[in-house]
């Protein structure tokens, strides 16, 4: 048992990973430690103001037709290379999409744009 442990609520959630400089990651420790807090609630803070911002900005929808274009761009240039394959194409893409983390609906709602 602990005795620094502090108390977290588990629920539907993701882990996304972040380099930090050691300087950085130092303070963060230090500061958790004394604040009673963790580091997961401070970087979602974080987070959670910066996706508020961006989706002011850009919904979910833009960011799907940007992702798509991009994709509709990389297309036309593998067909000029000849030899090109659709399906191979598009399920590449998929896999790409995924191990990038994007979730299957995203994935799929930019696949049927392509």
């Amino acid at each position: 048992m602990s005795i620094l442990k502090t108390n977290t609520k588990k629920k539907a959630s993701k882990i996304i990973g972040a380099m930090m400089s050691l300087s950085v990651s130092d303070y963060l420790s230090l500061y958790t430690v004394a604040k009673e807090q963790t580091k997961s609630k401070i970087l979602k803070q974080l987070v959670d103001s910066f996706i508020a911002e961006q989706k002011m900005k850009y919904s979910e929808k833009d960011l799907i037709k940007e992702i798509s274009g991009r994709i509709e761009e990389l297309r036309k240039i593998e067909i000029r290379k000849g030899d090109f394959k659709y399906n191979d194409f598009k399920e590449q893409i998929e896999k790409d999409l995924l191990a990038k983390g994007l979730n299957e609906v995203h994935t799929q709602l930019i696949l049927k744009m392509v």
